[in-house]
């Protein structure tokens, strides 16, 4: 029997076994979550300052110095960005093409960008807000697909201190789990709908 075979859900005709390479980086992927979410302890302090002083976790280069740990959460970035779900706050930081926060949705899925080469990824979504407003013209400049701009535009942007917030798509109580992490590895998880649970930086 073939080792994927064995390794799928009872309920998929699997025997449930667990594959090794996908615990560990869903494991890994909790440790990038707590950096995230700012969870209290001494190592989550240590990495953000040594690691995510002033970068964004998203573009941070990995350099031949980092520690072995470090440059194991770092590649754990495109499984938490894909669960990821994000709210626009106030003062946003989220990503404009890299976040998921139309419809719990990324703009380079929604556009099949495919060349990100083409596109400016430190883009942010405060980028295009001015007095609490959408800036439509320029929105319509770096998005040629009316549709999308009408869902943005649609977002309501926050008057009051409200900062962005975001939780785990892929749990039903928005929080991180390592089950999710792993299925999303194997390809046997679904989104949910539900809506952001802590802010950045909280």
């Amino acid at each position: 029997m073939a080792w994927d075979k064995i390794c799928r859900p009872k309920q998929n005709g699997g025997i449930g076994l667990r594959k090794t390479a996908a615990v560990n980086r869903a494991y890994q992927s909790k440790l990038l979550w707590k950096i995230l979410t700012n969870q209290d302890g001494m190592w989550v302090r240590i990495m953000r300052k040594k690691y995510l002083r002033h970068h964004d976790f998203r573009n941070t280069q990995i350099k031949q110095g980092d520690s072995m740990v470090w440059k194991n959460i770092m590649k754990c970035r495109e499984l938490v960005r894909q669960g990821l779900i994000c709210t626009v706050g106030d003062d946003t930081d989220i990503s404009f093409w890299q976040d998921n926060w139309i419809e719990n949705r990324n703009l380079l899925d929604l556009l099949e960008i495919e060349d990100h080469d083409s596109i400016d990824l430190e883009l942010k979504v405060s980028d295009f807000i001015a007095d609490n407003t959408w800036n439509g013209h320029k929105l319509n400049f770096y998005i040629r697909n009316h549709d999308i701009v009408q869902k943005i535009i649609g977002i309501p942007i926050p008057t009051s201190d409200i900062k962005d917030s975001f939780c785990w798509g892929l749990s039903s109580s928005g929080a991180f789990t390592t089950n999710s992490a792993r299925g999303l590895l194997t390809g046997n998880s679904k989104r949910n709908l539900h809506g952001p649970l802590k802010g950045y930086g909280n």
